[in-house]
């Protein structure tokens, strides 16, 4: 549709498209509520459905002393991990989305460090434990406190 307008101060008239100027303001208002509906982040839940995770990591019933425990779930998209303590326990980093989570165990091992007793406990872990590709250590986690051991054998 065409208007005609000679509201111009100069006296020129000009050609106004205001069935598609309408059309695009109209699509323009719709998306920007569908995003605001849908939010962000691609998580199941907002920030009310966060869990916090801490647990204990043992081999053969020893605690695992050093290292990492990693969590990275593909169905909420998200990953995160916390450092072993001398007594195996360990705290994630931060509260993470209800979900099902992969866990995993990493090492931070220098060169200077290969051959000490610091590097040996990489032995300790079976290899299917140190990758997110053949580890099959999941872990559900749900919104408030979660505890969750691991015993790797």
């Amino acid at each position: 549709m065409f208007h005609l307008s000679s509201s111009n101060p100069n006296g020129s008239r000009s050609i106004c498209r205001t069935g598609s100027s309408l059309a695009r303001g109209l699509v323009l208002v719709y998306a920007l509520s569908i995003s605001l509906l849908s939010g962000c982040g691609g998580g199941t839940g907002g920030p009310d459905l966060m869990g916090k995770v801490t647990g204990k990591v043992t081999v053969g019933g020893k605690p695992l002393k050093s290292g990492r425990i990693n969590f990275i779930s593909e169905q909420v998209g998200v990953g995160a991990g916390g450092d072993l303590t001398p007594e195996g326990t360990y705290t994630l980093d931060g509260p993470v989305p209800e979900g099902v989570y992969k866990a995993f165990i990493t090492f931070n091992i220098a060169p200077s460090q290969l051959g000490t007793p610091a590097a040996d406990v990489v032995k300790t872990v079976p290899e299917k434990y140190q990758s997110q590709g053949t580890t099959d250590l999941t872990v559900t986690v749900e919104s408030g406190e979660n505890v969750r051991d691991f015993e790797l054998k």
